[in-house]
């Protein structure tokens, strides 16, 4: 999914800045989520959430990012669209963990 491929960059960058993504999006952590870095879930638009799974890069492999959709997403938005939300949100989050605090 293209809404996971263009965060792989920026993966170092959500990690420090994660609880600000969280906060922007009405967000929670998921600090038992396993085999990753960090996870958190975010909702871009009422009762619509979006599971983010993160791995750092090491040695051996690339930073990674996975988007999942809750299983009932898409009784509140149509397939179609999900995918519009997820890039959205993406890009969004690539927009703040990118703007420089002051």
């Amino acid at each position: 999914m293209n809404a996971e491929k263009v965060l792989h960059p920026h993966v170092i960058a959500i990690e420090k800045r994660k609880e600000e993504i969280v906060l922007r999006f009405s967000g929670h952590p998921n600090p038992d989520a396993p085999r990753c870095d960090f996870s958190f879930t975010l909702y871009p638009l009422p009762r619509v959430a979006l599971y983010y799974i993160f791995n750092l890069p090491d040695e051996e492999f690339p930073a990674r990012a996975t988007c999942l959709f809750a299983s009932n997403a898409d009784h509140f938005v149509p397939v179609a669209g999900l995918a519009d939300v997820a890039e959205y949100t993406a890009k969004k989050i690539i927009q703040l963990v990118t703007e420089v605090l002051s």
